[in-house]
């Protein structure tokens, strides 16, 4: 398909590393940025992979991305594919396997991994967040989602909003403050 004159167009070479943009929980974490995402905004991806979501988000207007993985590999191929892309003046790429330390002011934390982490990091992604902010996350079978659902209602989220595509579903979790739109 040829790209439209106002597409972004990201080409990725996922090495070894999640994330081509192609699984449907990727893609739908790419439609929460372009429905979110309002420019200057702060990103954490975390679990980035490919670093995917990272250069998405800098590619839409976000003047500050944090990328972090667990899996060194992952890193070496994310800053890769942020340095292709022309964004290492936005993103930012580091091993760790927690939002511990990212500190706060954060507009949006992704996590497209798995639902243990996911459970995990959700006290650390709404401690990180801004007022309203969103924790946008996904990599979860759908035989799963309840499981999910109760820990993430367990955190405080203002709202949450359930995003299901096909045998996966994602969760928009807002942060309290002042509109507290899911």
């Amino acid at each position: 398909m040829k790209p439209r004159a106002d597409d972004i167009v990201i080409e990725i070479d996922p090495g070894l590393a999640f994330g081509t943009g192609l699984h449907p929980t990727t893609a739908g974490c790419v439609r929460e940025l372009q429905d979110r995402l309002r420019r200057g905004a702060r990103v954490i991806d975390f679990g980035c992979g490919s670093g995917i979501l990272g250069i998405v988000a800098a590619k839409l207007g976000a003047r500050e991305v944090l990328a972090i993985d667990f899996d060194p590999a992952a890193v070496e191929v994310a800053r890769a594919n942020v340095a292709a892309s022309g964004v290492t003046d936005r993103v930012t790429v580091r091993v760790g396997d927690s939002l511990a330390g990212v500190g706060t002011g954060w507009d949006m934390v992704l996590a497209n991994i798995n639902p243990p982490t996911i459970v995990r990091e959700a006290p650390g992604a709404l401690a990180a967040l801004d007022p309203d902010g969103a924790y946008a996350c996904a990599g979860i079978p759908l035989n799963r989602e309840a499981e999910a659902l109760e820990a993430l209602r367990e955190v405080g989220f203002a709202g949450i909003l359930p995003r299901i595509d096909g045998e996966w579903v994602g969760f928009i979790c807002v942060a309290p403050g002042e509109g507290g739109r899911p």
